[in-house]
């Protein structure tokens, strides 16, 4: 999870609008407080630009929350940038949706 993740990464909840820094994103995984149970991918739109590529789609995703399973979908935006001969993420922002 680190490695795809460039130092000033940042995530941009379409829920509340709060800014994740980084550091936050990755210590909310490891604690064990979001468990991720599963991640459907609808079809993505992907545009390069050079060593940059915007990627967009819909996911449908489950699992637990802070103790609470749920399921919903989410419209997402999310930037990649190609460092050191690898992709990595610098942004991404989701927006809860009805579906795909």
């Amino acid at each position: 999870m680190e490695r795809l993740r460039t130092p000033h990464y940042r995530r941009i909840q379409g829920m509340d609008g709060k800014v994740q820094s980084r550091a936050a994103d990755i210590a909310m995984f490891a604690s064990g407080r979001i468990k991720p149970k599963f991640i459907d991918h609808g079809p993505l739109d992907i545009t390069t630009y050079d060593n940059k590529a915007v990627v967009t789609g819909v996911d449908h995703l489950g699992g637990t929350a802070y103790g609470h399973y749920s399921e919903m979908y989410l419209r997402f935006t999310d930037v990649w940038v190609r460092r050191d001969g690898r992709w990595q993420l610098v942004t991404q922002q989701a927006t809860a949706t009805a579906g795909f």
